[in-house]
Parts: structure tokens; C-alpha cells; sequence
């Protein structure tokens, strides 16, 4: 079994990226380490786009 990384070390530079998962991330750092943790639970995630995840609510 693999080891996923704890933290992602800080970065001023980083953008926010948004899963297939629907969750917006800090950094694509930050997303590849959810999606190790997720892939040893069989659940993968890739990374979607790059900006934060777009919200698809209903209007009333």
C-alpha cells in the first residue's frame, strides 16, 4: 500500500482547482492528495478544471 502526503508544503502561487469530486481545492497539490487518500477507499478523483468548482443550484 502506498503512503499519501499529510500537508502540501505552502505555496503563493497556487490556484484553486475544482474535482470531479465537485469539491474546490486550495492547489492541485492539495487535490492530489485527497484523491490518494480517496483512491486507497477505491473512490478516485482527478482534477476537473482549473478555478474553483462552479455551483449548480436552482433559482427561485
Amino acid at each position: 500500500m502506498g503512503h499519501c502526503l499529510l500537508r502540501c508544503p505552502y505555496n503563493p502561487h497556487a490556484y484553486y482547482v475544482c474535482g470531479t469530486d465537485g469539491v474546490t481545492y486550495n492547489s492541485e497539490c492539495e487535490l492530489k492528495r485527497k484523491a490518494c487518500v480517496e483512491a486507497m477507499k477505491g473512490n478516485p478523483i482527478a482534477l476537473a478544471y482549473s478555478g474553483r468548482c462552479r455551483q449548480h443550484g436552482h433559482c427561485e
